[in-house]
């Protein structure tokens, strides 16, 4: 885990912007394992053990008896693209309107699960 939190390449705001054609143009970023951890404690130790801290909010979350891990492993690509690289070119751009930009262009979205208790 802690290798995954090293990143291969700085990201940072100097890079030139280039406006993405497709998500196949972009190269990934990252290839996590999910799957991984037996329960949200397994999880949290984990992250504490390699120095990656969690937020006050996501510690709420982790400790919800509601929030469950997947059992199933599987390895996912993870990209880095900025919103003047999806075509932004104002300072705001709506969440909502991020997803639907990357979708267009072939990125495909983390599925996520909610579970109501």
């Amino acid at each position: 885990m802690q290798k995954q939190l090293k990143l291969r390449t700085p990201l940072t705001a100097s890079m030139p912007h280039i406006v993405v054609k497709s998500a196949f143009d972009v190269p990934v970023w990252r290839t996590i394992a999910v799957g991984t951890f037996s329960n949200p404690f397994a999880l949290s130790n984990a992250l504490d053990a390699v120095g990656c801290g969690i937020g006050r909010s996501a510690g709420e979350v982790l400790a919800r008896p509601s929030f469950s891990l997947s059992a199933a492993r599987a390895n996912v690509e993870l990209f880095a693209v900025s919103a003047a690289e999806l075509g932004f070119q104002t300072d705001t751009a709506s969440l909502a309107d991020i997803y639907a930009r990357a979708q267009e262009l072939g990125f495909g979205l983390s599925q996520r699960r909610w579970v109501h208790s």
